[in-house]
């Protein structure tokens, strides 16, 4: 797996950059990241999930591939407010 493989090349155990990260450890890498963002975790503070979007635009590019970042920020935007309509269905 090479989900700790940064998008510039800077990320390890092989150093590989762009496109020559295979695409399901690009986007695992954005998916765990902003898991443990607003998760936390023992080694990490929590960040609300403004700041863990924040945070993933920030190293778009660097860490992580610039257009999974928008296509997961529009996704997961998409399904928070369908989660929330369902919600407030449920209770009509």
């Amino acid at each position: 797996m090479c989900h700790h493989e940064n998008y510039d090349g800077s990320g390890y155990p092989n150093a590989l950059k762009d496109n020559s990260i295979p695409f399901l450890s690009r986007l695992i890498r954005i998916v765990d990241s902003f898991d443990v963002m607003i998760s936390g975790r023992p080694y990490k503070n929590l960040m609300t999930k403004q700041d863990a979007i924040d945070e993933l635009l920030k190293y778009s590019g660097k860490h992580y591939d610039p257009e999974l970042v928008e296509l997961f920020i529009e996704v997961y935007v998409e399904l928070e407010i369908e989660v929330l309509t369902n919600q407030m269905d449920k209770c009509d």
